[in-house]
């Protein structure tokens, strides 16, 4: 989804079900017994080529060089949109006065 809509995101993903995904094994043993952490920045998106199958998804990422790394959709454990724009507060109402509306 934070592809489509072109935000950066962040992702942890379980470095025990990485085995043979294509993420450096030293960054696989870095990260033992805690989530695999991603940035995904939106200027990068289509770098990171993202490629979807039933079991995950594989992303072109880069750590000491460029990997393609295929991450199952089990591995992922949270994920984090950022939006690219600052939330503003609900603008208030006017009063209107009255006025009549058509309608069929």
């Amino acid at each position: 989804m934070a592809f489509a809509l072109g935000c950066d995101f962040h992702f942890s993903a379980d470095p025990a079900e990485l085995e043979g995904s294509g993420v450096p094994q030293a960054v696989i043993e870095r990260f033992a017994g805690r989530g695999l952490p991603i940035e995904m920045n939106a200027q990068y998106h289509d770098k990171n080529n993202p490629r979807y199958d039933e079991g995950g998804i594989t992303l072109t990422l880069s750590f000491d060089a460029l990997y393609d790394c295929r991450f199952p959709w089990s591995s992922v454990r949270h994920v984090l949109f950022l939006p690219l724009y600052e939330p503003r507060a609900p603008e208030e109402e006017k009063p209107s006065r009255p006025h009549l509306r058509l309608v069929d």
